[in-house]
């Protein structure tokens, strides 16, 4: 497979979505051409048993509780009236996810993302040491921060044990990222599972603050 940052209609009925494309018009549908990842298949090798690659790593699992979930997709209902008196029909692609993937999964993944962003910063190791999934497992939505070699490199459990502290840098850095919806430097992650889909900026420092708030609130003398 190969990766570029290319010109492409960004509309999932479109033939031509997701396809490198010249000009400002998609020739299909007539949208306007946006800057996105392609990843384009150059070859196909189909194995008569199932590849798989496994290794043995620690995890760490993330899910959130009925309130906190309640909140976010307050914030989500808030967020997308707000965009809507903005932008009307036209909804920039960027924050389209924010109509196509569920609150929990919007959330989950971008406060992942942006949590792996941070783990240089405040743990003596690489953001490559770590990397994140999000999985839906029969009604609850999951994430997992798992180590990328064999046998683990204590990234995860760095991450387990200063959560909060890595909550508040990785807020700090995307609040103070001047991209208005997500960007490389501050939310997507080229190593991502999941292709970058499902991402936004705001619903992932939404639960970076209440990670902070809550250990504010926990630390806090009675």
């Amino acid at each position: 497979m190969a990766r570029e940052y290319a010109s492409t209609c960004m509309n999932p009925k479109c033939a031509n979505f997701r396809r490198a494309l010249n000009g400002k018009l998609c020739s299909q549908c007539k949208r306007s051409l946006r800057m996105a990842e392609i990843t384009e298949v150059k070859q196909e090798v189909v194995f008569e048993q199932p590849y798989h690659n496994r290794y043995r790593a620690p995890v760490v699992c993330l899910e959130l509780n009925p309130p906190l979930r309640k909140a976010l997709q307050a914030e989500v209902d808030r967020v997308k009236v707000e965009l809507k008196a903005a932008h009307g029909a036209e909804i920039p692609e960027p924050v389209r996810a924010l109509w196509t993937s569920g609150c929990d999964f919007l959330g989950l993944h971008s406060m992942g993302h942006q949590t792996i962003a941070a783990l240089p910063q405040v743990v003596l190791c690489s953001s490559q040491d770590a990397n994140y999934v999000v999985e839906r497992e029969a009604k609850r939505t999951v994430g997992y921060f798992f180590d990328t070699c064999e046998g683990g490199n204590g990234a995860t459990e760095a991450i387990f044990q200063q959560l909060p502290k890595l909550a508040a840098r990785a807020k700090s850095l995307a609040e103070s990222c001047e991209c208005d919806f997500g960007c490389p430097r501050c939310l997507m992650q080229h190593s991502c599972p999941q292709l970058n889909e499902g991402l936004n900026k705001r619903m992932g420092l939404f639960l970076l603050d209440s990670i902070v708030r809550a250990n504010l609130t926990e630390s806090s003398p009675v």
